[in-house]
């Protein structure tokens, strides 16, 4: 059902000839009203002059802009959440229960809180004017993601890197390189870069663009089609999710990591002002009939068209680039880097990076591809390699004998990385064996025979030792570790899934 916004104006009239009732499509300004109307409106309205008609007019339209605003808030109003600049801000960083959660027989996307999208889009979002989120529209005081303050290229982008629904996400794009501090408040990194090896085609990417007129259809309409590629195509009809570690979920593109495509979308909306006349009033209703399609041409091809020579060539140097070579080859070189490689501990044609850290460091894994290793693998074998711990912990293989748990009872990888604890299912001698070798590990034999667990924040291995206590070789992610520990890494034995 078509709903229509609608606010009044009184204004004494004189007795006339003017039509009760007039409408028109297009702009709202004096010209389209004189011609719609077909009559002498200043007379009719006694007004000194053309001057005072046109700041009616101008005031008439700009109200019933305003009464057919939705705020950027009613976005998420209908949903589980607390409804204010946090929930907006976690989400389009790449966080909150729409990103995070998965597709279960309980969890299920279309019929959950994010329902509140679909009420949206019928609602509001194919009638009416969705607010940009920015701070400009409500005073600094009103705390909006800072994603979209300052969008000087006039231009946005969303990108995804997972799916919560069974069908795997439909990459579009490789992810080059970021610069941390055009999005420090998501990755509270004031300085720093990341550089992105072996991601191609690892991200999904749609992108909106406006003109510099702010009467245009594109600039009024482009919280529209924020809301449109990010929540409704992107999450709702797609289920896709998470963001690009660093980068935020969407962003202005000046905040976005650097990427090689990207689809783009753009809004359209037939707009129609109907003014109505009666003994004592003027009142003005703006409706729109809103739809969103993809561009024509390219997202490059499409900025051109709406965008000077200098906007076009930073967005092509640095946002959207054709490959990841040159552009990250730049990235290096004007930040006075070279490229090296990096040291390597295991055989890695064998084994896997899970996590790491220090010299080390990796990001993780998810607990779900991990899980899904050891499925694959006939030894069910993780190793933990630490540089500078004690001789006996330098290598530590735990070999899984039991099923493990389902993840909605425990987090593997948190249960390694910060949290070692027994329950669920996971003793010493009954779920699992601690060994000093490889060798040792496949023939069962040398098995430790001492273990213990349950401090909070403190994670694999505590204090298990081969045959006694050995105290202060556990890692955390969480909190401060003894300082011999914090260079170390998780591998896991490779199988069909860890060689793809």
């Amino acid at each position: 059902m078509r709903v229509i916004f609608s606010i009044l104006a009184l204004v004494q009239l004189a007795s006339g000839q003017c039509p009760s009732e007039f409408s028109f499509t297009g702009k709202c300004e004096l010209a389209s009203v004189s011609e719609a109307a077909d009559c002498d409106l200043k007379s009719h309205l006694t007004l000194d002059n053309d001057a005072v008609l046109e700041d009616l007019v101008t005031a008439l339209c700009a109200a019933a802009v305003d009464d057919n605003t939705r705020d950027w808030n009613y976005v998420t109003f209908q949903g589980n959440n607390p409804n204010n600049y946090q929930w907006d801000n976690n989400y389009f960083d790449g966080g909150t229960s729409w990103n995070d959660e998965k597709e279960t027989e309980t969890e299920i996307l279309h019929s959950g809180d994010t329902g509140s999208i679909l009420r949206t889009y019928n609602d509001y979002a194919s009638s009416a004017i969705i607010s940009w989120p920015d701070h400009g529209n409500h005073g600094p005081e009103y705390k909006y993601p800072d994603n979209f303050n300052n969008c000087d290229l006039r231009a946005a982008m969303c990108c995804f890197i997972d799916t919560r629904l069974t069908t795997p996400l439909d990459p579009n794009s490789d992810v080059c390189n970021h610069d941390l501090h055009n999005s420090k408040t998501l990755n509270h990194i004031s300085r720093g870069y990341a550089v992105f090896e072996d991601r191609e085609d690892k991200a999904y990417c749609n992108a909106i663009a406006w003109g510099k007129d702010e009467g245009a259809v594109s600039a009024g309409y482009a919280g529209n089609a924020l809301f449109y590629i990010s929540m409704y195509s992107g999450l709702y009809e797609n289920g896709y999710v998470e963001n690009i570690p660093s980068s935020p979920l969407c962003a202005c593109i000046e905040q976005m990591a650097t990427v090689t495509e990207t689809d783009c979308t753009k809004v359209n909306a037939n707009e129609k002002c109907t003014f109505t006349l009666n003994d004592t009033d003027l009142s003005a209703v703006l409706t729109s009939d809103v739809t969103y399609s993809a561009c024509d041409t390219s997202f490059i091809e499409h900025y051109e068209s709406i965008a000077d020579v200098e906007e076009v060539e930073e967005v092509k140097s640095e946002h959207i680039f054709g490959n990841c070579t040159d552009v990250t080859k730049d990235f290096l070189n004007d930040r006075f880097y070279v490229s090296g490689s990096p040291p390597v501990y295991v055989d890695e044609s064998k084994w896997a990076t899970v996590v790491g850290q220090g010299h080390m460091y990796y990001p993780p894994i998810k607990d779900s591809t991990l899980c899904k290793y050891l499925e694959e693998i006939p030894n069910s074998i993780i190793m933990r390699k630490c540089l500078w711990c004690t001789d006996s912990h330098k290598e530590i293989y735990y070999k899984r004998i039991t099923e493990l748990p389902p993840p909605d009872e425990l987090d593997f990888l948190d249960l390694l990385m910060s949290n070692w604890y027994d329950e669920p299912k996971n003793v010493l001698g009954t779920d699992f064996m601690l060994f000093s070798s490889y060798e040792d590990a496949l023939s069962g034999t040398g098995n430790w025979t001492f273990c213990n667990y349950d401090v909070e924040q403190v994670g694999f291995p505590r204090d298990c030792g081969p045959t006694r206590a050995v105290g202060n070789n556990w890692n955390s992610y969480v909190k401060h570790s003894p300082w011999h520990t914090y260079h170390h890494s998780f591998y896991v034995e490779k199988g069909v899934v860890s060689q793809a």
